[in-house]
C-alpha cells in the first residue's frame, strides 16, 4: 500500500478552518491509517472548482497538522469500541440490516430495520464472518 495516495479537493475558504482540523485532518488520518496508504494529495481549489495548487501530505503528520485537535489514540479507541459493539448486535441476526446513527454529543444508538426484500449479504459471506 506504499505506493498509494488518497486524492482530495479542498476548497480555499476551508483550509485553514477549525472544521478542517478537527474533521477532515482526522477522517484522512484514520482512512489511510487503517489501509496503511502513507500520503494525501490536496488539490486546493477556487470557489468556482479550478484546482491552483497541489499539496503532498504525509499521513503521519496529520496529527501535528490538526494542533492537538483530536487525539490519534481516541480514534483507534473510538473505532475498536465501536467495531465491537457493532459486531455485538449484529451477531444477533446476522440476515437483518441495522441502522447505527449518533445524536450529536450523545451514545450511537442501532435498531433493526424492518425485513428487507432480500437479504444484503450473502450467506457464505456471514458464515465465514460470524464462525
Amino acid at each position: 500500500m506504499s505506493a498509494f495516495v488518497l486524492i482530495k479537493c479542498l476548497k480555499d475558504s476551508t483550509r485553514n478552518s477549525y472544521r478542517y482540523k478537527k474533521f477532515r485532518l482526522s477522517d484522512w488520518w484514520l482512512d489511510n491509517k487503517l489501509t496503511g496508504i502513507p500520503r494525501i494529495i490536496v488539490g486546493n481549489c477556487s470557489e468556482d472548482g479550478v484546482v491552483h495548487r497541489i499539496v503532498l501530505l504525509k499521513t503521519e503528520d496529520l496529527p501535528a497538522l490538526a494542533e492537538d485537535d483530536w487525539d490519534p489514540d481516541v480514534l483507534i479507541n473510538f473505532l475498536v469500541s465501536f467495531i465491537s459493539f457493532m459486531r455485538q448486535k449484529v451477531a444477533e441476526d446476522t440476515t437483518a440490516v441495522y441502522m447505527f446513527e449518533r445524536k450529536q454529543w450523545g451514545n450511537i444508538h442501532c435498531s433493526k430495520l424492518p425485513e428487507p426484500a432480500s437479504t444484503f449479504l450473502p450467506p457464505w459471506y456471514t458464515e465465514k464472518l460470524f464462525t
